[in-house]
């Protein structure tokens, strides 16, 4: 992207992952916060069906286990939900993890929820962790 744009048009883009960002020592860009508010509004009726015809459902599944294992920012509920092996239970709880994640950072805040390196630890042993994401 940088070679075509430019250097703030990379980083911007780049910056739509949490993860791409904070490998990179960067802030999250304004576009992470609408590109996590355009999964949070797709519907499951319409994003269960689609990812599952390409794929990539059960990777996603796995991905955001890895990722956020060991993350203290995800109520109990949501970590129950992590861990289930039903897709739209694991889809309602990772949204209601990312709605709260917009909600905290819409303003542009730090992430601090967001771990700096991805843990393969197992999901359920972050059941009952302590929150510590206010």
């Amino acid at each position: 992207m940088g070679v075509f744009f430019g250097e703030t048009w990379r980083e911007f883009c780049g910056g739509h992952s949490r993860y791409w960002a904070k490998r990179h020592g960067k802030h999250f860009s304004r576009l992470c916060v609408a590109d996590k508010l355009a999964f949070v509004l797709t519907p499951s009726w319409l994003y269960l069906p689609t990812t599952a015809a390409t794929g990539e459902l059960y990777e996603y599944m796995a991905r955001s286990r890895e990722r956020q294992a060991g993350a203290e920012c995800f109520t109990e509920i949501e970590s129950i939900q992590l861990s289930s092996q039903i897709p739209a239970e694991w889809l309602e709880g990772l949204k209601s993890y990312t709605r709260r994640w917009i909600e905290r950072h819409k303003s542009g805040c730090e992430d601090q929820w967001t771990p700096d390196r991805v843990v393969a630890a197992p999901l359920a042993s972050t059941v009952g962790a302590k929150i510590a994401c206010e």
